[in-house]
């Protein structure tokens, strides 16, 4: 009705459709984005290859010189501007940045079809346009690459064992088991490092990221101190042994959570008792399903009830923490973002899971 270039209109169409968007149609935008990127846009490059005269670039020598001028200016207006970058990264990382951004290929495509067809260019100046854009986001990410520097991997956020007991030992190798490598604390962390892995504490954990501070020496003093340092320094989760139930407020004050040794082994017997298949399983060592805790970070799945999350079959959501209130979860529980989800399932659905629910996965 407008009159416009199909590839407008189907860019005005998705305009239209984000700003009359309702409630309810949270799924339309994925449904689309599948179709398009896995469908339609491959069809739409596949059809730029098929029409690509290369015989007119070569049959027109001022064309062909038209391709290292386009380059140069795709360069030049992405890395000029990129330059203001370099109040705030290092050269290599700006002239990088600059490289990266002048990778084009959809859009500059899709103006070349159109001025082809309304007969403002030629065919040799359009090849020359889809030269340059295939030349440019194949070599931009490269370049990119050797410039910038390597981004840090990935770590797994830590978890600090602070001890000089057995006890300390025997959850670190525990933990071990399960594939973690917690890092010690104490004399104990020497002997530790010696047997498993040369790990010690450092000032490169941020104590906001690490997972879990976990008190547990023989002397209630040492266990408060630590776990009150711990709590200071902005780590979330601070567990602490506690010998002397009597000191059990001293803890709570403190932000710590404490766990009574003879309570924590009388309720883990009655677990087991109710139910000694799950619990027989949860405590082998390198048993096939482990327990892990993720927080729902991914926005895609907030909002959603739980029945319409496909955890898979060999997941079990366990519970969920919401602002410090635990939930039994079932079908209709709706997540939320923050959710603290225990999990049990196996090494690779969990990897899969924590994945999803990172939102890391797109």
């Amino acid at each position: 009705s407008l009159g416009t270039e199909m590839i407008l209109g189907a860019f005005l169409a998705g305009a239209v459709l984000s700003l009359l968007g309702v409630s309810g149609d949270e799924d339309t935008r994925p449904g689309l984005e599948a179709i398009g990127f896995g469908f339609f846009i491959p069809l739409f490059f596949i059809t730029v290859g098929i029409r690509f005269d290369f015989g007119a670039l070569a049959r027109n020598p001022a064309a062909a010189l038209l391709v290292p001028g386009l380059l140069a200016a795709a360069l030049a207006v992405k890395i000029l501007p990129a330059l203001f970058l370099r109040l705030s990264f290092t050269w290599r990382e700006t002239f990088g940045a600059g490289i990266l951004l002048s990778a084009r290929l959809s859009l500059i495509i899709a103006a070349s079809g159109i001025g082809l067809r309304l007969g403002l260019i030629d065919p040799a100046a359009n090849a020359a346009v889809i030269v340059v854009a295939a030349v440019t986001s194949t070599l931009a990410p490269i370049g990119f690459g050797f410039l910038a520097p390597r981004a840090p991997g990935r770590k797994q956020s830590p978890i600090i064992l602070f001890g000089t007991g057995d006890l300390s030992l025997q959850v670190a190798r525990e933990l071990a088991g399960r594939g973690e490598t917690p890092v010690m604390l104490g004399p104990l962390a020497e002997a530790w490092a010696k047997d498993v892995d040369p790990r010690s504490w450092a000032a490169r954990f941020d104590p906001r990221h690490v997972r879990s501070f976990m008190a547990l020496s023989p002397s209630d003093d040492e266990n408060l101190l630590a776990g009150r340092e711990a709590v200071s320094a902005g780590v979330p989760h601070v567990i602490a042994a506690v010998n002397n139930p009597s000191r059990l407020p001293e803890y709570l004050a403190a932000g710590v959570r404490p766990v009574v040794h003879g309570v924590a082994q009388a309720a883990l017997l009655a677990l087991i008792a109710e139910n000694p298949v799950f619990v027989g399983q949860l405590m082998a060592g390198h048993a096939a399903f482990q327990v892990q805790e993720h927080v729902l970070e991914n926005p895609a799945l907030a909002g959603r009830p739980l029945k319409d999350v496909a955890l898979g079959p060999d997941l079990l959501l366990l519970s969920i923490s919401r602002e410090g209130e635990m939930l039994i979860p079932h079908g209709n529980t709706v997540l939320q973002a923050g959710d603290q989800l225990t999990l049990l399932g196996s090494g690779p659905a969990l990897e899969s899971i924590a994945t999803r629910l990172s939102g890391t996965d797109r």
